[in-house]
C-alpha cells in the first residue's frame, strides 16, 4: 500500500472492494503502460458526492472521473494533482446481449450515454480551443 497524503479518501464499490487507483507510466520503456495501486484510506466512502465533498473540505486526496469533479475544478475548489500520471480516458463501454429486442429502459439508457458522450466531447473541444495561445 502506498500513501501520498496524510489522508486518502478511498472509494468502495457496491461489491465491497476498494477501488484501486489507475495510473500510466510517464516515460521510459514502460511509457503509457497502465498500472494499479491499492490505496489504504483513513476515510472510505461508497458515494461519489461524499468523496468529492471530503476532498473539497480538505480531508485528503480522492480519485474521481473528471466529469464528476469538473465543476469543482473549474470553480477552483479542487485541483488535479496527479494529472501527468493519469491514463487516457476513451469513454465508457457498454456491453449488452443483443442489438435486437433491447428492453425500452436499456434503450433509453444507451441513448442517454451516447448523448452525454457527445456533449462531453463538444465541451472538451471548446475547452481545447480556449486554451490555445493567441497568435500575433
Amino acid at each position: 500500500m502506498y500513501q501520498w497524503a496524510s489522508t486518502v479518501i478511498a472509494s468502495m464499490a457496491s461489491s465491497g472492494a476498494i477501488y484501486r487507483w489507475e495510473f500510466a507510466h510517464r516515460s521510459g520503456a514502460q511509457k503509457g503502460r497502465w498500472f494499479e495501486m491499492a490505496v489504504d484510506g483513513s476515510l472510505t466512502v461508497n458515494d461519489i458526492s461524499l468523496a468529492l465533498r471530503a476532498a473539497q473540505d480538505g480531508i485528503g486526496l480522492t480519485c474521481l472521473l473528471e466529469a464528476s469533479a469538473r465543476a469543482a475544478i473549474d470553480a477552483g475548489s479542487l485541483e488535479c494533482v496527479l494529472d501527468p500520471w493519469l491514463p487516457p480516458f476513451d469513454g465508457f463501454y457498454l456491453y449488452y446481449p443483443s442489438r435486437f429486442q433491447v428492453p425500452p429502459k436499456l434503450r433509453v439508457f444507451i441513448d442517454f450515454v451516447r448523448e452525454w458522450g457527445k456533449r462531453e466531447a463538444a465541451a472538451k473541444s471548446r475547452l481545447a480551443i480556449k486554451r490555445q495561445p493567441t497568435q500575433r
